[in-house]
């Protein structure tokens, strides 16, 4: 494949807010969804949230083949990604993917069993421009430098400012052991490894209270790189 599609494809990937995600019904029939799009791990793997009582997860757990696509009408440009969904339920990857907002979606919060993670990992694609098309492995796209991946290229900005808005949370709380190293991170201080220690010790003494804060701390931990 062209270099320039490649690119056309982490563009198309990275830019996208709408996500139209396919399963398979019981009767063999696809059903298509717009879906939110929340999370990328490099080309390979997508994220969405979902309800656990909802009829995509009950497809996906009857059938884990699934297809993403991507679009941008004003360009004609669109990409296909085909793959497998697991529907998942565990606490580290509900706190992974949790945001703030999402209450009321789950109102129970991040422990909400209502609440789960749909994670699709692809091996293969289809790129469309105009009246061309190409396929594409997922290996291929590995191709491409580092900053010009997804995550790199639209979320990096958007994570920051999410970490940012947790760091001032922690910093208002009257718990010092969140509060002075939020502050001090904030303010302009290298602390970053203290900061995370002080993060990881809140989570193992508080991390499962049921209070607000509880989806933070693992939520912080999974950004740490973009701190």
């Amino acid at each position: 494949m062209k270099e320039t599609s490649l690119r056309s494809i982490s563009a198309l990937r990275a830019n996208s807010k709408i996500a139209y995600v396919a399963s398979v019904d019981g009767a063999g029939f696809p059903t298509v969804r717009a879906m939110l799009v929340l999370e990328h791990d490099g080309f390979e793997t997508q994220y969405f949230s979902t309800n656990t009582s909802s009829q995509k997860v009950a497809e996906f757990r009857g059938n884990k083949k699934a297809s993403i696509y991507y679009c941008d009408d004003q360009s004609f440009k669109g990409v296909l990604f085909r793959g497998e969904m697991e529907a998942c339920t565990d606490q580290p990857t509900k706190d992974f993917l949790w945001r703030e907002g999402f209450e009321c979606y789950y109102p129970l919060g991040v422990t909400d069993p209502d609440y789960c993670v749909l994670k699709f990992t692809a091996h293969s694609g289809s790129y469309y421009h105009g009246l061309e098309s190409a396929d594409f492995e997922i290996a291929e796209l590995s191709s491409l430098p580092a900053a010009e991946h997804p995550k790199d290229v639209a979320q990096e900005g958007v994570l920051r400012a999410e970490l940012t808005k947790i760091l001032v949370k922690f910093s208002e709380s009257s718990w010092a052991l969140i509060a002075e190293p939020s502050k001090e991170y904030l303010a302009g201080a290298n602390n970053k490894n203290a900061l995370l220690r002080a993060i990881e010790q809140a989570k193992q003494e508080c991390g499962r209270c049921g209070c607000e804060y509880d989806p933070l701390y693992s939520r912080v931990l999974a950004l740490k790189d973009y701190l």
